[in-house]
């Protein structure tokens, strides 16, 4: 019986756990449709973040293959702006230092982009004279002069740029300056704020410190080259050694006769040293400084013993070497030796040595001893040195300028545009000097007044002064009115044709020529200010209509 209590109580305790498992009445199914929804669920949500998973993995690999595309199209982009940066770096080189050209190179450029800059106004001048340039679309504006010395700066700057006040100074070697030019209401780029204009615009010939231009003619050199009068010259190995400065000067065509070229070879007894504190203390100065008697004296005093050892002359093979050497040597005397080198084209070679004798014992005495026996030297050998290392090539003249026996005939107006003609002009009047002078023409404008006075004295001998503007633009001829006015000039100035400036050639002004009253070339012209040769050039047109 306790057996069967037990088995029934085992029973009823099963089917209440049962019951209670499953609640009452189809339990089991419940349970069943619970499982298969848990699992349907399970698979959902893994499909969900199955498709969410490669959702985020294409994402991932679209994002990573633009961001690859994205940093080729930059590097490739970075290519392109340094290739371009390298074409315009190799164009700025050849921008600034353009090698064709035999001529003095000024380069305008920005500023901040150093685009060149076009149509820019330059005024080039040497000591007396003016020549007035427009860059072109390289921004370059070429001027061809003799070698020597000039200023350059800006005459006038483009629409829309800021006035520049800097000056660039050439030699007979350094023949390029470039100028920066800023915006209005632009500043300097930061690393270029203290450059001004370029440093190649800032170097000046220290030779040239109040002296004539000796170019760079250096003891160091193997060969110096003499363009203009013609020929090359070996410097000896000796030379290299010396203390003091053996240099050299190619002058070009003289100003009496435009068929003789000359050069000189020079001894300066001065160490590197002494030049390098003179040149030091002459660029240190003020423009109103160097026009100091101290100034002057101290520069004077390094050049005291300047000693031209030997002048090498060209002349047009019909020339006769005798008469020309009366014109250029006063006292035949200071002459020791005269010799022919040759011939090359149409030019007979010369060379002339000086004789110092004379001045021997003070050299001695004022010249330190060690340069005195170097200049000892020069002298004894200078004869052998021309004769070995001297080649001829041939003279060449910078610049034309319009013969003599070229007879003008032409027609313009005056400045207040009232017709005249050349044949007008000239009649009744034994000579008429023609003064070429421009509006930015420093040293044209300073010696108005003084063709004033000399226009007056000429009336009285039956000559003339006349004016020739050179600038066509209305504009200029309005300030040509004003600047002729308040230098109280009251001889007549009348306006450059394209026709006339073709047969009245200039190379820079001002620029005077003196004709007959038929208007035909008496003499050679006249190149700068000098009233010295002005006179001179007057009494020799006098005498070819006598």
């Amino acid at each position: 019986m306790k057996k069967y209590v037990a088995i029934v109580v085992m029973i009823c305790l099963c089917a209440s756990l049962l019951m209670g498992c499953g609640g009452s009445g189809g339990g089991g199914k419940n349970v069943g449709a619970q499982s298969k929804a848990e699992a349907q669920e399970k698979t959902a949500q893994a499909e969900v973040q199955k498709q969410a998973e490669a959702q985020e993995k294409t994402a991932q690999a679209e994002v990573q293959k633009q961001a690859e595309a994205q940093e080729k199209t930059a590097q490739k982009e970075v290519l392109a702006v340094e290739a371009q940066e390298e074409v315009q770096a190799d164009q700025q080189v050849t921008r600034e230092l353009p090698s064709q050209t035999d001529g003095y190179l000024i380069f305008v450029k920005d500023a901040n982009t150093e685009e060149p800059l076009a149509g820019v106004r330059v005024q080039f001048c040497s000591d007396t004279q003016c020549m007035m340039g427009v860059t072109d679309n390289t921004g370059v504006a070429v001027f061809n002069m003799d070698p020597d010395n000039y200023e350059a700066h800006i005459l006038k700057q483009p629409a829309g740029y800021q006035k520049s006040s800097e000056t660039a100074n050439l030699t007979a070697t350094d023949k390029t300056a470039v100028f920066t030019l800023l915006k209005e209401g632009e500043e300097p780029k930061a690393a270029d704020a203290a450059d001004g204009a370029d440093t190649t615009a800032d170097e000046t010939n220290e030779e040239s410190a109040g002296q004539e231009s000796d170019g760079e003619y250096r003891k160091t050199d193997a060969e110096w080259s003499f363009d203009m009068t013609g020929f090359t010259f070996k410097v000896p190995e000796r030379y290299k050694e010396y203390k003091g400065q053996y240099h050299a000067a190619d002058r070009g065509e003289t100003d009496f006769n435009t068929n003789i070229f000359y050069s000189t070879l020079l001894y300066l007894p001065r160490t590197d040293m002494e030049r390098e504190d003179v040149m030091t203390y002459y660029y240190g100065l003020t423009e109103s400084e160097m026009e100091t008697d101290e100034a002057r004296q101290r520069v004077a005093d390094y050049y005291k013993f300047n000693l031209a050892t030997a002048m090498i002359i060209a002349i047009k093979n019909d020339m006769d070497f005798e008469t020309v050497l009366d014109q250029l040597v006063e006292d035949r005397s200071t002459i020791s030796k005269t010799g022919q080198l040759g011939t090359a084209g149409d030019y007979n070679y010369y060379y002339i040595i000086p004789d110092y004798s004379d001045y021997d014992d003070m050299f001695r005495e004022e010249m330190p001893e060690e340069m005195y026996a170097e200049y000892q030297d020069v002298m004894a050998n200078v004869e052998e040195d021309v004769l070995n290392g001297v080649t001829l090539k041939g003279a060449h003249r910078a610049f034309e300028v319009t013969p003599v026996g070229t007879k003008l005939s032409f027609e313009t107006t005056d400045l207040n545009g009232n017709a005249v003609s050349s044949a007008d002009l000239f009649a009744g009047h034994k000579v008429t000097m023609i003064n070429l002078w421009a509006t930015w023409c420093t040293y044209c404008k300073q010696e108005m007044p003084e063709l004033e006075e000399l226009s007056k004295e000429l009336a009285e001998k039956d000559c003339q002064i006349i004016g020739i503007c050179t600038e066509l633009d209305d504009d200029d001829v309005q300030q040509a009115i004003k600047i002729l006015e308040d230098n109280g000039v009251t001889y007549t100035n009348i306006r450059q044709t394209d026709e006339l400036a073709k047969t009245l050639l200039t190379a820079g002004l001002p620029t005077t020529y003196f004709v007959d009253s038929e208007g035909k070339v008496l003499t050679t012209p006249v190149r700068g200010a000098y009233f010295d040769k002005y006179r001179e050039r007057i009494e020799e047109a006098l005498k070819a209509v006598e």
